[in-house]
């Protein structure tokens, strides 16, 4: 069986794929692991077989700014938004607005490449992530089973219901209506961080993957915390990394030592990981996602509402503190080195995750679905 992978983000999208994905080849199938040229570096060291889509999107100084201008600044979001978005404000519709379009765009970049391929090598299955909605398309014009794979909260969203103008568009280039049925999808949310009644398709374990790297060497005699901000928070400039930095500063003034990972060449989180007690991050999926697999404890400082949304779910499991600003950073930093509870609460929702069926069990259900 032919197996075609998509995936229009950046590494962040990419990683959390790449288990499901061999699970696929070792199972005896032949795979097709598909991104764009801004990708393939990091798709090549997967090991899987690749083919470039697209060149990518490049965000543009306007649409940074956009971004920053929309997301910044905004009050807390109502936690239960996603399911219940009759909640949100204009201003919070237009931010979604914003975000749907960059997300359709994105697809657009690499749909033309994607669609070509898939005809020209005929998949038995196309899986894909929550920005490479082209593969949707491919999957209707080649009449094969698509499958949507979301690694934390954005599948819920589906941003790109709020640019419902652009997201007709990009089908009816090809000739489609915008599908109406709920996608298939696997989720690697655990039962504890869900939302009310929302359930996926099928559930999967996370596995840690973040990359190629050596092991370091990092012993330590006093409590150690791990600082990092993401790919996107670098690519939005100051604004973004600020709270980062008054992080280090109170870290530093709780006498622990401090270990920061930057976006460029950086060490792979989960050779990291196992020497730190605590995770200072911005809430982004793949972050949250492999500390709480590692079961370390997480202070989370978001300035974005998908993060907040995240970083909310972390907290209520009692693995994480979850912030808005800085204003109580130090404490923060404080509680999570000295009281066990955030740690026992870290080790249950690790169980949680490892409760979950591995890639290789939802292989063999998709296969069963397909």
């Amino acid at each position: 069986m032919r197996v075609l992978v998509a995936v229009a983000g950046g590494q962040s999208h990419l990683f959390p794929l790449v288990p499901l994905a061999w699970a696929f080849r070792v199972s005896g199938h032949e795979v097709r692991l598909a991104g764009t040229t801004r990708s393939a570096d990091a798709m090549a060291h997967t090991g899987l077989s690749t083919v470039t889509v697209g060149s990518g999107l490049k965000m543009t100084p306007a649409d940074r700014e956009e971004l920053l201008n929309t997301a910044y600044g905004q009050p807390p979001w109502p936690p239960s938004w996603p399911v219940r978005p009759n909640q949100l404000t204009p201003q919070q519709i237009h931010y979604l607005a914003v975000l749907g379009r960059y997300t359709v765009a994105v697809a657009e970049a690499m749909a033309s490449d994607l669609v070509a391929f898939a005809k020209h090598w005929r998949p038995d299955l196309i899986v894909h992530d929550t920005l490479a909605l082209g593969a949707r398309i491919a999957a209707t014009l080649t009449n094969v089973p698509c499958v949507r794979y979301t690694h934390g909260t954005q599948d819920v969203f589906r941003v790109e219901r709020y640019a419902s103008t652009e997201h007709t568009a990009l089908f009816q280039r090809f000739g489609l209506e915008v599908p109406t049925k709920t996608p298939n999808y696997v989720d690697t949310m655990p039962p504890s961080m869900f939302i009310g009644a929302e359930r996926p398709c099928l559930s999967m374990r996370w596995i840690v993957h973040n990359g190629p790297g050596a092991a370091p060497r990092l012993p330590t005699k006093r409590p150690r915390v791990c600082v990092t901000w993401g790919v996107v928070s670098s690519a939005l400039g100051t604004a973004a990394g600020n709270p980062y930095r008054q992080a280090i500063e109170a870290i530093a003034a709780a006498g622990a030592d401090i270990l920061v990972l930057t976006a460029a060449d950086q060490i792979p989180l989960n050779l990291v990981l196992p020497y730190c007690d605590v995770i200072v991050h911005h809430g982004g999926e793949g972050t949250g996602m492999t500390a709480a697999a590692l079961a370390t404890t997480q202070l989370v400082i978001t300035r974005e509402p998908l993060d907040d949304q995240f970083g909310g779910r972390l907290a209520r499991t009692g693995a994480a503190i979850h912030l808005t600003d800085n204003k109580n950073t130090a404490d923060a930093i404080e509680k999570l080195l000295t009281d066990p509870s955030h740690q026992e609460a870290a080790d249950r929702l690790r169980e949680d995750i490892e409760s979950q069926p591995t890639p290789l069990e939802v292989v063999k259900s998709l296969m069963a679905r397909c």
